[in-house]
């Protein structure tokens, strides 16, 4: 049995409707290929795909955005700067191969520019990365990165951020340097349709992040959702679906690289900037034979 805790990407989580079934189709065109032998060839495919979903999902996005944005006057493009806030996220996870695996972060965001199409944030916080002992696996070191930073928007779907920090290795067994400079470019898109009738539903999400203090970066990561969601409460979602998920990392220490089709059942409840929801689910083509059924229990939140 295996389990996480993720927090999701709660500015894009949101009910929009949309008239294009691309992320649909970039689902299937991914998927058709997935149990193809591995190699330079293949690695090559596998970053192009998800370079071309994430372009798909970032277009699709601004064409949602701006049919939201129908008949909205000039003089309320621009809008005064908000206050600060805090965002925790955290991503717990338990495997057979790697026991524990820990990735939380908490975050202080002070916009700097603010408009209807675009943003500027500062912010300072901080990462824990830990990995309970014993495992027949490595995923990461243990860590802590305190960091700065500054973030751009587009279209409140689409992200570039910059940070620096400096990592301490806080691994009992770790023989290298204990800490170091770890300054990261992020680029980041995701967000959520729904359809016609309104309960089916596509959800995607891509992530790219370059590290230049390691050999081999980036680490990119997409996935994709299609599903149909049940409203039993008011505040509370059911959400069967499929998910194609595929994760390319060229370092140790950035975590494993996996590429998977699953099916499974997620039981969501959102109030306020909160979220949390319990996901499980059956994952295919894991490069071993097994029938386990894996879980995930999502926490976010802004405050």
């Amino acid at each position: 049995m295996k389990s996480t805790l993720r927090v999701p990407f709660n500015k894009w989580q949101r009910h929009y409707t949309y008239n294009s079934l691309t992320p649909l189709r970039c689902m299937l065109s991914l998927t058709s290929n997935f149990t193809k032998k591995r190699g330079p060839m293949r690695r090559r495919r596998l970053l192009f795909k998800i370079f071309s979903t994430t372009m798909l999902i970032v277009f699709s996005s601004i064409n949602s955005f701006a049919d939201e944005q129908v008949g909205t006057s000039t003089s309320s493009l621009f809008s005064s700067v908000q206050k600060g806030f805090e965002e925790l996220y955290s991503e717990n996870s338990y495997y057979t191969e790697y026991n524990l695996v820990t990735d939380t972060r908490i975050r202080y965001y002070q916009p700097l520019l603010e408009s209807l199409y675009t943003g500027i944030d500062a912010f300072v916080g901080a990462n824990l990365q830990y990995q309970s002992p014993g495992a027949k696996e490595k995923y990461f070191d243990d860590s802590i990165t305190p960091y700065v930073g500054v973030r751009g928007s587009l279209f409140k779907r689409i992200y570039l951020q910059f940070q620096a920090g400096l990592r301490s290795i806080i691994n009992e067994d770790y023989s290298g340097e204990r800490s170091q400079w770890d300054p990261r470019v992020i680029l980041s898109a995701g967000d959520f349709w729904q359809w016609s009738p309104p309960q089916v539903f596509t959800e995607a999400y891509g992530e790219s992040t370059f590290v230049p203090r390691l050999d081999s970066t980036p680490v990119s990561t997409l996935w994709v959702k299609q599903g149909y969601r049940f409203q039993p409460l008011l505040h509370l979602n059911l959400d069967p679906y499929a998910e194609f998920y595929t994760r390319d990392s060229r370092s140790a220490d950035l975590g494993p690289s996996m590429t998977e089709v699953r099916l499974g059942l997620r039981t969501q409840w959102v109030q306020g900037g909160w979220n949390v929801a319990a996901l499980m689910y059956h994952p295919f083509d894991r490069h071993d034979t097994h029938g386990d059924i894996e879980g995930l229990l999502v926490v976010g939140g802004i405050f």
